[in-house]
C-alpha cells in the first residue's frame, strides 16, 4: 500500500538538491530529527536546488511584494509551514498571515504553496529569500 506524500515531503523532494534530499527526508521522519533539521533551516540557503530556486530582488522583497511573485505563479490562499519557529511549524495557515509572520523574522522557514511546484523560502541572513517554482511532472 502507497502513503499519501506529506506537504514537506513533496517540498524536500521538489526543492534540496539531490545530495542533500535523502538526509533531510530521513530527518523529518523522526521527532528529534525534525528539531534538528528545524534548528539549521536558518542557514540551508546551500541545500537548496539552485535549478529551482529563484532569489527575491531586495526591492521586491516586502510581504505584499513577495505574496504579488507567489500569486504569478498560481498561489492559492493556504501554505504549509516548515519552519524553525514552532508555532507556526507544520501548519497549514493563511498564505499572507505566513509570510507576515516569517518574512524579516530571522528565522528559517519553508512555506509550501503548491506542494511540489511552488514554495518560499526565507533564510536567517540578508537577502536569504527565494520563490521556488518547479514545473508540475
Amino acid at each position: 500500500m502507497q502513503t499519501k506524500e506529506s506537504a514537506e515531503e513533496r517540498l524536500i523532494r521538489a526543492f534540496i538538491a539531490p545530495k542533500k534530499r535523502q538526509r533531510w527526508l530521513e530527518l523529518l521522519r523522526s521527532p528529534n530529527g525534525r528539531k534538528k533539521l528545524r534548528a539549521n533551516l536558518a542557514h540551508c540557503e546551500c541545500d537548496l536546488d539552485s535549478r529551482y530556486a529563484h532569489r527575491i530582488e531586495p526591492n521586491q522583497d516586502s510581504v505584499a511584494g513577495i505574496l504579488a511573485a507567489l500569486q504569478l505563479h498560481g498561489a492559492g490562499a493556504t501554505c504549509v509551514v516548515l519552519s524553525e519557529n514552532a508555532e507556526l511549524d507544520g501548519c497549514e495557515i493563511d498564505l499572507s498571515e505566513a509570510l507576515e509572520r516569517v518574512v524579516t523574522h530571522e528565522m528559517g522557514s519553508f512555506l509550501s504553496v503548491k506542494h511540489g511546484q511552488l514554495a518560499y523560502f526565507e533564510g536567517e541572513d540578508a537577502g536569504a529569500r527565494y520563490i521556488l517554482v518547479r514545473s508540475p511532472g
